[in-house]
Protein backbone atom coordinates (compact mmCIF):
# COMPACT_ATOMS: atom_id res chain seq x y z
CA UNK A 1 0.00 0.00 0.00
CA UNK A 2 1.14 3.52 -0.71
CA UNK A 3 0.26 6.68 1.26
CA UNK A 4 -1.10 9.79 -0.51
CA UNK A 5 2.44 11.17 -0.30
CA UNK A 6 3.72 8.15 -2.27
CA UNK A 7 5.48 6.53 0.71
CA UNK A 8 5.07 2.79 1.41
CA UNK A 9 2.73 2.08 4.31
CA UNK A 10 3.77 -0.73 6.64
CA UNK A 11 0.55 -0.84 8.72
CA UNK A 12 2.57 -0.54 11.90
CA UNK A 13 4.76 -3.48 10.95
CA UNK A 14 8.47 -3.38 10.33
CA UNK A 15 8.08 -5.53 7.23
CA UNK A 16 5.97 -5.35 4.13
CA UNK A 17 2.46 -6.83 4.37
CA UNK A 18 3.28 -9.92 2.24
CA UNK A 19 6.26 -10.68 4.47
CA UNK A 20 4.11 -10.18 7.59
CA UNK A 21 1.54 -12.65 6.25
CA UNK A 22 4.25 -15.23 5.55
CA UNK A 23 5.59 -14.90 9.09
CA UNK A 24 2.10 -15.14 10.56
CA UNK A 25 1.38 -18.29 8.54
CA UNK A 26 4.63 -19.85 9.72
CA UNK A 27 3.67 -19.14 13.34
CA UNK A 28 0.20 -20.54 12.81
CA UNK A 29 1.74 -23.72 11.41
CA UNK A 30 3.87 -24.09 14.53
CA UNK A 31 0.97 -23.85 16.99
CA UNK A 32 -0.44 -27.36 16.31
CA UNK A 33 3.07 -28.76 16.47
CA UNK A 34 3.69 -27.15 19.85
CA UNK A 35 0.38 -28.38 21.19
CA UNK A 36 1.20 -31.97 20.27
CA UNK A 37 4.82 -31.82 21.42
CA UNK A 38 4.17 -30.18 24.80
CA UNK A 39 1.75 -32.48 26.61
CA UNK A 40 -0.52 -31.13 29.30
CA UNK A 41 0.64 -31.97 32.79
CA UNK A 42 -1.62 -34.85 33.74
CA UNK A 43 -0.13 -35.52 37.15
CA UNK A 44 1.33 -33.53 40.00
CA UNK A 45 4.24 -34.41 42.27
CA UNK A 46 3.79 -33.67 45.95
CA UNK A 47 5.78 -34.48 49.05
CA UNK A 48 4.32 -36.05 52.18
CA UNK A 49 6.11 -35.44 55.45
CA UNK A 50 5.47 -35.96 59.13
CA UNK A 51 5.58 -32.65 60.99
CA UNK A 52 7.16 -31.93 64.42
CA UNK A 53 3.92 -32.69 66.31
CA UNK A 54 3.32 -35.87 64.24
CA UNK A 55 0.81 -34.38 61.84
CA UNK A 56 0.91 -35.19 58.12
CA UNK A 57 2.09 -32.32 55.93
CA UNK A 58 1.79 -32.12 52.13
CA UNK A 59 3.98 -29.76 50.12
CA UNK A 60 5.13 -29.09 46.58
CA UNK A 61 8.71 -28.88 47.90
CA UNK A 62 10.53 -31.50 49.98
CA UNK A 63 9.47 -30.66 53.53
CA UNK A 64 12.10 -32.44 55.53
CA UNK A 65 14.39 -35.43 55.80
CA UNK A 66 11.44 -37.81 56.04
CA UNK A 67 9.71 -36.46 52.83
CA UNK A 68 8.14 -39.09 50.63
CA UNK A 69 7.48 -38.12 47.03
CA UNK A 70 3.99 -38.99 45.81
CA UNK A 71 2.35 -38.51 42.45
CA UNK A 72 -1.25 -37.37 42.35
CA UNK A 73 -3.14 -38.22 39.19
CA UNK A 74 -6.50 -36.84 38.10
CA UNK A 75 -9.37 -39.32 38.20
CA UNK A 76 -9.58 -41.67 35.24
CA UNK A 77 -12.32 -40.37 33.00
CA UNK A 78 -11.46 -42.61 30.06
CA UNK A 79 -14.13 -45.08 31.09
CA UNK A 80 -16.78 -42.41 30.63
CA UNK A 81 -19.56 -41.58 32.95
CA UNK A 82 -21.25 -43.58 35.63
CA UNK A 83 -24.12 -45.94 34.86
CA UNK A 84 -26.58 -43.47 36.37
CA UNK A 85 -25.26 -40.62 34.21
CA UNK A 86 -25.38 -42.80 31.09
CA UNK A 87 -28.97 -43.76 31.91
CA UNK A 88 -29.90 -40.11 32.38
CA UNK A 89 -28.32 -39.13 29.08
CA UNK A 90 -30.06 -42.06 27.38
CA UNK A 91 -33.43 -40.89 28.74
CA UNK A 92 -32.72 -37.33 27.57
CA UNK A 93 -31.77 -38.58 24.10
CA UNK A 94 -34.90 -40.74 23.91
CA UNK A 95 -37.05 -37.83 25.05
CA UNK A 96 -35.53 -35.64 22.35
CA UNK A 97 -36.10 -38.38 19.79
CA UNK A 98 -39.77 -38.73 20.80
CA UNK A 99 -40.24 -34.97 20.53
CA UNK A 100 -38.70 -34.95 17.05
CA UNK A 101 -40.80 -37.96 16.00
CA UNK A 102 -43.96 -36.16 17.14
CA UNK A 103 -42.94 -33.18 15.02
CA UNK A 104 -42.46 -35.54 12.11
CA UNK A 105 -45.98 -36.91 12.62
CA UNK A 106 -47.32 -33.35 12.61
CA UNK A 107 -45.55 -32.71 9.29
CA UNK A 108 -47.10 -35.86 7.79
CA UNK A 109 -50.54 -34.87 9.10
CA UNK A 110 -50.15 -31.42 7.57
CA UNK A 111 -49.14 -33.04 4.29
CA UNK A 112 -52.28 -35.21 4.38
CA UNK A 113 -54.43 -32.12 5.01
CA UNK A 114 -52.76 -30.39 2.04
CA UNK A 115 -53.40 -33.41 -0.20
CA UNK A 116 -57.04 -33.60 0.88
CA UNK A 117 -57.51 -29.91 0.19
CA UNK A 118 -55.85 -30.18 -3.23
CA UNK A 119 -58.03 -33.22 -4.04
CA UNK A 120 -61.19 -31.31 -3.13
CA UNK A 121 -60.13 -28.34 -5.27
CA UNK A 122 -59.26 -30.55 -8.25
CA UNK A 123 -62.53 -32.45 -7.97
CA UNK A 124 -64.51 -29.22 -7.77
CA UNK A 125 -62.70 -27.85 -10.84
CA UNK A 126 -63.49 -31.05 -12.74
CA UNK A 127 -67.16 -30.79 -11.82
CA UNK A 128 -67.26 -27.14 -12.88
CA UNK A 129 -65.45 -27.70 -16.15
CA UNK A 130 -68.70 -28.52 -17.92
CA UNK A 131 -67.48 -30.09 -21.15
CA UNK A 132 -70.68 -32.07 -21.52
CA UNK A 133 -70.22 -33.22 -25.08
CA UNK A 134 -66.65 -34.60 -25.02
CA UNK A 135 -66.70 -36.62 -21.80
CA UNK A 136 -70.28 -37.73 -21.35
CA UNK A 137 -71.24 -40.97 -23.09
CA UNK A 138 -74.66 -41.01 -24.80
CA UNK A 139 -77.57 -41.73 -22.47
CA UNK A 140 -75.72 -40.65 -19.29
CA UNK A 141 -75.98 -37.50 -17.30
CA UNK A 142 -72.96 -35.27 -16.99
CA UNK A 143 -72.41 -36.42 -13.39
CA UNK A 144 -72.58 -40.09 -14.43
CA UNK A 145 -70.07 -39.52 -17.22
CA UNK A 146 -67.84 -37.57 -14.90
CA UNK A 147 -67.77 -40.18 -12.14
CA UNK A 148 -64.94 -42.35 -13.60
CA UNK A 149 -62.72 -39.27 -13.84
CA UNK A 150 -63.59 -38.24 -10.28
CA UNK A 151 -62.91 -41.79 -9.06
CA UNK A 152 -59.51 -41.86 -10.81
CA UNK A 153 -58.59 -38.45 -9.39
CA UNK A 154 -59.68 -39.52 -5.90
CA UNK A 155 -57.75 -42.81 -6.18
CA UNK A 156 -54.57 -40.97 -7.13
CA UNK A 157 -54.80 -38.65 -4.15
CA UNK A 158 -55.85 -41.47 -1.83
CA UNK A 159 -52.72 -43.44 -2.77
CA UNK A 160 -50.53 -40.49 -1.76
CA UNK A 161 -52.56 -39.94 1.44
CA UNK A 162 -52.22 -43.62 2.34
CA UNK A 163 -48.43 -43.40 1.85
CA UNK A 164 -48.28 -40.46 4.29
CA UNK A 165 -50.50 -42.35 6.76
CA UNK A 166 -48.17 -45.35 6.54
CA UNK A 167 -45.28 -43.07 7.51
CA UNK A 168 -47.30 -41.82 10.48
CA UNK A 169 -47.95 -45.42 11.55
CA UNK A 170 -44.24 -46.27 11.33
CA UNK A 171 -43.23 -43.21 13.36
CA UNK A 172 -45.97 -43.94 15.92
CA UNK A 173 -44.64 -47.49 16.29
CA UNK A 174 -41.17 -46.08 16.97
CA UNK A 175 -42.59 -43.75 19.64
CA UNK A 176 -44.43 -46.70 21.19
CA UNK A 177 -41.24 -48.76 21.25
CA UNK A 178 -39.36 -45.94 22.98
CA UNK A 179 -42.18 -45.55 25.51
CA UNK A 180 -42.19 -49.27 26.37
CA UNK A 181 -38.41 -49.13 26.84
CA UNK A 182 -38.81 -46.71 29.75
Amino acid sequence: MVSPAGQPVTLGLCVSPPEAWRRMLKLLCLVPLLVTVVPAKAETRIFKCIGEQGQTVFSQQPCGDNAVETTVRPPDTSTGTTDEERATWRRVAESNEVRELRREITRYENRIAELEQARDIDMQRLRERGDYDSNTPPGQTYEEGLQPQLDALDAGYQKRIDAEQKKIDQVSARIEALSRKN
